[in-house]
């Protein structure tokens, strides 16, 4: 096998993940805004930590696996908001680290808040090739090294919300990737970096005195591929349990639970069941995720954020 081949061949394993999804996607989006718009920065009006993982198609070899950790928080009396992301996402022999910060200008309007974000993402890429399964034993075509490079982007959002609704429109991938006519580097092939917009919403209906029904909504557009969906429809139970169910167009339908432990903190469980042809080789994929939010004072639940 000569080094063309070789490179061309796991271009293809890759891209067979990275075409449907170059950037990673959550089943619970709607508590993980940071990562895909920079105005949710300070949203929560407090000092506020996330941490998720994610763990796709269970079963399959090489399916994404993704961890993120979110720090935000207004400064400057509220009137700025600033964040920090670590986001790590393996797909195959590719691993991306980001390291993301986010800045968000605030602006009072009424009962809401509308938010004008900037985001800088540093990427380093990294493709395994000492995990590779060589065809043929001590296969010197394989590079010995690992390929890796790193790659600024940017990002732009707008947000607003309320106590009980929100709405968002951004934009990330700025940067796109140039696709070099030198096939020896996959580096300049994977992953592609198409622009990427996002456009959010949601909103909390109270049905009952301790009932809330909550349609939450994320479509994404990538050009040169269908647009993506994602809808979640959950109660939320005496402002502390959410439970919910979302269909994520042409992949899956999930089951997700949240429960507000306290005032600071909530915790999270997805799980996905795959509608589409993966479906006969894995089986399913599950997310966790956690929310403290440091808040110093015993008002209870009196300003508990929908979202």
């Amino acid at each position: 096998m000569n080094k063309l081949i070789t490179t061309l061949f796991f271009i293809c394993i890759a891209l067979v993940f990275t075409n449907a999804q170059q950037n990673a996607h959550y089943s619970q989006f709607f508590s993980n805004k940071l990562i895909q718009n920079p105005g949710y920065a300070g949203s929560a009006e407090v000092l506020s930590l996330s941490g998720l993982h994610r763990q796709q198609w269970v079963g399959l070899k090489g399916a994404p696996s993704t961890q993120t950790i979110s720090l935000h928080a207004p400064v400057f009396n509220k009137r700025v908001g600033l964040g920090l992301s670590i986001l790590r996402d393996d797909i195959t022999i590719s691993e991306n680290w980001d390291i993301i910060t986010s800045y968000a200008y605030r602006i009072k309007t009424g009962e809401g808040t509308l938010s004008l974000g900037i985001q800088a993402d540093l990427r380093f890429m990294k493709i395994k090739w000492n995990e590779v399964d060589a065809l043929e034993i001590n296969d010197d075509e394989i590079p010995a090294l690992n390929s890796q490079r790193f790659k600024p982007d940017f990002a732009a959002g707008i947000y607003y919300y309320t106590d009980r609704m929100y709405l968002g429109l951004a934009v990330q991938n700025m940067i796109t990737a140039n696709k070099l006519k030198d096939l020896t580097d996959v580096l300049d092939y994977l992953p592609l970096d198409d622009k990427h917009v996002y456009v959010m919403a949601g909103y909390a209906w109270p049905i009952s005195e301790n009932v809330d029904f909550a349609p939450v909504a994320l479509l994404k557009f990538v050009k040169n591929t269908p647009f993506d969906i994602d809808i979640n429809a959950s109660f939320i139970f005496y402002e502390k349990l959410w439970a919910g169910l979302s269909w994520r167009k042409d992949d899956s339908i999930d089951v997700i639970i949240q429960y507000q432990l306290n005032q600071q903190l909530r915790l999270g469980i997805a799980y996905d069941y795959t509608i589409s042809e993966l479906q006969r080789v894995n089986s399913g994929s599950y997310e966790l995720f956690f929310q403290y939010d440091f808040r110093y004072d015993d008002s209870g639940f009196t300003n508990l954020r929908f979202f």
